[in-house]
This record gives structure tokens, sequence and C-alpha cells, in this order.
């Protein structure tokens, strides 16, 4: 998060790290992917 950001409400903070998560999960996803194909 920006520092200079005002902290975001309760509900865009969720919002925001669900979008987070779904991010890692997705490259997760990507590096599993990567390894079974080059296998």
């Amino acid at each position: 998060m920006m520092p200079e950001q005002v902290t975001p409400t309760m509900g865009e903070n969720t919002i925001w790290m669900r979008r987070k998560q779904e991010e890692n999960c997705h490259r997760e996803l990507k590096g599993l992917i990567a390894k079974k194909w080059s296998q």
C-alpha cells in the first residue's frame, strides 16, 4: 500500500486483500502448470 494513500475502509481493504490473494494463487497455479509441462 502507498503510504500517502488514505487508509482504506474495512470493505475496500478486504477487496484489496482478496485481489492480492487471487493474484498470488494465479501465480502459484502458473508455476505448478509450468513445472508439470517441463517434466
